[in-house]
């Protein structure tokens, strides 16, 4: 009896210890940007009956076709046991294969910059502006990962930034020029643009690894890892802001850099 428990011990141990690398799907057939500093970008859809046509159409007007990602209606039932839990659900399952799957197939094509965005992404100003930040970036970085195309996440119902609040990070980012800061932490990843640089580093990450948080935590596990953000609002989060909320400014305890936005502003 005990022989038989054994054997199925290690009959499920060996069935999920593949890592979540094995799982993704690259049949993607990308379109070309024009005039950009990323060579493709992505669109993923993460609720199956939203109608992205007027986001994509947003997109198209400035240049730039979206590729659309829905690879993963259907989640086998192996995976789900493999990974899912408490922390990790269905729907955050999905956006992981989702992010991770596009580098996989951008590294096969030889693809060295990407601008992916999601579904609830919500276009601020021309996105063709972040030409000109990728250039920055890039004179000002021997080797860059991603670029967060947006000041931080903005909390859907009001707006306002939502700072991550880790005692042992003092501030979640710092301003390096006009044009773009180091990030250290933040939440949400709806838009930004990586280097082949980090779809390496994050899939080489995730084969040896399953940190078992959302997405946008889990990269900032990742040694190495260098993450920076634009200034100002490019692509951001949709949102919705009150009237009465309007003149209001976020609470930022912890987003010391907010004062050096101030004083940038007033220079």
């Amino acid at each position: 009896m005990h022989k038989i428990i054994l054997t199925l011990i290690l009959l499920f141990s060996t069935l999920y210890s593949e890592p979540i690398t094995e799982y993704l799907n690259t049949d993607i057939h990308h379109k070309k940007t024009k005039k950009s500093q990323f060579d493709a970008a992505f669109l993923i859809r993460l609720q199956p009956h939203e109608d992205l046509e007027e986001l994509k159409n947003t997109f198209s007007q400035y240049g730039i076709p979206l590729t659309e990602f829905d690879k993963f209606k259907k989640i086998p039932d192996h995976i789900l046991t493999g990974f899912c839990s408490n922390t990790i659900s269905p729907h955050l399952l999905t956006q992981i294969l989702s992010h991770l799957s596009i580098y996989k197939y951008c590294i096969k094509n030889k693809i060295k910059t990407a601008l992916i965005v999601e579904n609830q992404a919500y276009v601020t100003q021309n996105p063709q502006l972040l030409n000109q930040i990728i250039k920055t970036v890039d004179k000002s970085h021997k080797r860059w990962d991603i670029l967060y195309t947006d000041i931080d996440y903005h909390h859907p119902t009001n707006g306002q930034l939502n700072i991550p609040n880790i005692s042992h990070i003092t501030k979640n980012k710092k301003l390096l020029d006009k044009h773009h800061s180091k990030v250290y932490v933040r939440y949400g990843n709806v838009s930004y643009v990586i280097s082949s640089s980090g779809m390496k580093k994050i899939l080489k990450y995730f084969e040896e690894n399953w940190p078992d948080l959302p997405y946008d935590q889990a990269l900032f596990t990742i040694p190495k890892l260098k993450q920076f953000s634009t200034n100002i609002d490019i692509i951001t989060n949709r949102y919705v802001v009150a009237p009465e909320e309007k003149s209001e400014s976020p609470s930022q305890a912890l987003y010391e850099t907010g004062k050096e936005f101030n004083k940038m502003a007033e220079a």
